[in-house]
């Protein structure tokens, strides 16, 4: 299917497979050759084959590195509504004896990525509260009550683990090694640690933990292995017995398994983890999870609207993190978890200057959005993840950046919504037959109104688009057409507008999306300063690829060209005819 390398392993569809499927002449050898020699080529490329290897990881904390990478944390961010001028907050030296309460569990939790692959170690995360408590200035007071919850599994402890490892899956036979990892969670990839088998082996694990406040707490595990918990030789967590793969470590790790106690303040326990290698099916690496938390309740979102009351804005940090949006496995709905709707709800019926930062990695409803006159969508802006967004609240830096997704009132928008073949598939077996359709373009085509549209975004000052310049109204096949406007900054402060350009096909012998967003250009304008924009359609920009011909085909006829600020905001249309089709052939690989 166009792939190089299956990953992690070990291959499903590669591997013996591979070799089936060309002996039985359904694959070109040559294909298989071509496939092996861009992995080797990548590989030569880092440096895997040079006698020095791949180079040791570095960390370079340099100021102009996290100057860029707060600058570009504030120009993510998506102001999706701002209504009353609610931002942005007053500078630092204007909020003497002035009151904010930040509240949320994003508030002191530096949200910084997403889960999967992509995680680094970052050299530092600056959280809101941080960031926002660097440029409130003197005199001002920060409240703070988290209030609600938004983790997907039971949070891992910061505790050091200490485990014993065993040459065998029993934990029988003499000790192999001790180590200690700094949290209780671990990933055993490839070699274990020095002297362990990575073919079988097992370990026992110590947790010592003091109890914070007396409560109901949740005990969980998670494993790619065979796992269990105990406390005073009681067995409190079983997720040895019965195990089967779930939805974690990319589908290799069980479903978390929970148990709860009641623990008092002050109380030492200590846990023991047993855990084994020998799990059912065989899996490419191996972990271990072990969680210890109490649920955030009703007097977490009583405290939060105590700080909340009499504030003189209320900063609700909310939204989802790394195990929510992550690789190799879904959420179940986009609907925000936990009691953080709730939150919002309560805390904007005290205090009318509410202001939310979303942090999420995709849509999710917003059922209190009519009762909130503020909300910045941050996304997991990296390690300056606090600056940036205080950068933004405060007005230092312009919300520059646009939705690149459409925001759905509801799942049910969806164009995969409530059929099972098409998610989350049967027996193995998923149809992807939506096309095109997707995002705005099923949106449009179903006459769905959007909760945000794709391309939206709001801006500290005021933009004035002038008049449409088309090159010419008519196009030969081949040709291009250069799309002209001036676009002026009419609003007393420095900001970004995005401006961009959709095509309508106005009659097509194939279905095709009521508009296509084809070019866009960002402008950066001082107050009251105008600037000539161009954008260039090439054939490219009118073509749809006919699968019967293997290529790109603009059909002769009528093309409306649209300019706006979002795909349900256009403010400027005109037209321009092809005058004979044109068609550009795909060659075969």
């Amino acid at each position: 299917a166009g792939c190089d390398l299956e990953m992690p392993g070990p291959a499903l569809h590669r591997g013996a497979l591979l070799v089936k499927a060309a002996e039985e002449g359904r694959i070109e050898a040559s294909a298989i050759r071509a496939a092996a020699k861009n992995v080797l080529r990548l590989g030569d490329r880092v440096g895997a084959f040079t006698s020095l290897g791949i180079p040791e990881e570095r960390a370079l904390d340099l100021p102009e590195r996290r100057a860029l990478i707060r600058q570009l944390g504030a120009e993510g961010c998506v102001l999706l509504k701002n209504e009353g001028d609610a931002l942005p907050l007053k500078p630092g030296g204007m909020m003497k004896n002035k009151t904010l309460a930040l509240v949320g569990p994003n508030a002191k939790t530096a949200q910084i990525m997403g889960g999967g692959s992509s995680i680094v170690n970052a050299l530092h995360r600056i959280t809101p509260f941080e960031g926002i408590e660097a440029q409130a200035g003197e005199g001002v007071m920060l409240r703070h009550a988290a209030g609600a919850d938004n983790h997907r599994w039971v949070p891992a402890l910061t505790e050091p683990m200490e485990v014993v490892f065993f040459n065998s899956a029993d934990l029988s036979g003499p000790e192999v090694q001790r180590k200690t990892y700094p949290r209780t969670e671990h990933m055993w990839a490839g070699a274990v640690e020095p002297g362990v088998s990575s073919e079988a082996f097992s370990a026992r694990a110590t947790v010592a933990y003091t109890v914070p406040e007396d409560g109901t707490y949740e005990i969980s595990l998670i494993s790619a292995g065979l796992s269990r918990c105990l406390l005073d030789d009681e067995l409190i967590v079983d997720a040895w017995t019965g195990w089967t793969q779930g939805e974690t470590y990319f589908t290799f790790g069980c479903d978390e398994v929970v148990a709860t106690r009641t623990l008092r303040a002050g109380q030492r326990c200590v846990f023991t983890l047993e855990f084994t290698s020998a799990s059912p099916n065989p899996v490419p690496f191996r972990a271990l999870r072990f969680g210890v938390y109490r649920p955030r309740g009703e007097a977490d979102l009583a405290a939060a609207v105590e700080a909340a009351r009499g504030a003189d804005a209320a900063l609700v940090f909310i939204g989802l993190n790394g195990e929510w949006d992550n690789e190799g496995l879904d959420r179940p709905n986009i609907e925000l978890p936990h009691a953080q709707n709730e939150l919002v709800r309560r805390v904007a019926a005290v205090n009318p200057n509410t202001i939310v930062v979303l942090q999420t990695g995709a849509p999710v409803t917003m059922p209190w959005l009519a009762s909130v006159p503020a909300v910045m969508q941050a996304w997991y802006p990296g390690q300056e993840c606090g600056h940036a967004i205080a950068d933004v609240l405060f007005g230092a830096a312009e919300p520059g950046g646009r939705l690149p997704q459409t925001f759905p009132q509801r799942l049910a928008d969806d164009p995969t919504h409530g059929r099972a073949l098409h998610y989350p598939g049967v027996n193995g077996r998923v149809v992807y037959d939506e096309g095109v359709f997707i995002g705005y373009r099923h949106a449009e085509r179903a006459g769905l109104k959007p909760l945000f549209a794709f391309g939206h975004g709001l801006s500290y000052t005021r933009f004035e688009h002038g008049a449409l310049r088309v090159s010419s109204d008519t196009l030969a096949p081949g040709g291009s057409v250069q799309v002209a406007l001036d676009v002026k900054n009419s609003g007393a402060r420095r900001g970004q507008e995005v401006v961009q350009l959709y095509v309508n096909d106005r009659r097509s012998t194939v279905e095709r999306p009521v508009q296509e967003l084809k070019a866009f250009a960002k402008l950066d304008l001082a107050a009251g300063e105008s600037r000539s924009l161009q954008l260039t359609l090439d054939m490219r920009s009118f073509a749809y690829f006919d699968e019967t011909r293997a290529a790109w085909v603009a059909e002769a006829g009528e093309f409306e060209i649209r300019v706006g600020a979002s795909s349900q905001d256009i403010r400027q249309r005109a037209t321009v005819t092809l005058s004979s089709d044109w068609v550009q052939r795909v060659a075969a690989h």
